[in-house]
């Protein structure tokens, strides 16, 4: 029986793995967080509550004021940033890519 999954790749989940193509993850970043998605999950989250202060501005402040100790606010402070830094982070991996040119279609193995 557990001889017929020794062969075929699997993950820590059970998952198959990812094939060459994916093993930078900049192809599974963009097929897991597309920009139709991404830019309005980080605007929502990033200046919400939109009144009186977002929780992003306040809480950055916060951290450079060095008043930032409280869990909650901390929590705060990756809840709102998360999306926003997960942008900047999927931004930066497109530039390179175009950059270098090194896109993911053109990686995989002929």
């Amino acid at each position: 029986m557990l001889a017929s999954n020794v062969h075929s790749p699997t993950g820590a989940h059970g998952l198959p793995m990812a094939d060459s193509a994916e093993v930078g993850g900049r192809t599974r970043l963009r097929r897991m967080a597309p920009y139709a998605i991404l830019i309005p999950v980080a605007v929502l989250l990033g200046l919400a509550p939109f009144r009186p202060e977002p929780h992003l501005v306040e809480k950055t402040g916060m951290l450079l004021d060095g008043t930032l100790r409280r869990p909650i606010d901390i929590f705060d402070l990756v809840l709102h940033g998360s999306p926003v830094a997960l942008l900047i982070v999927r931004v930066m991996i497109d530039v390179a890519a175009r950059v270098t040119g090194k896109h993911p279609e053109s990686s995989a193995p002929a």
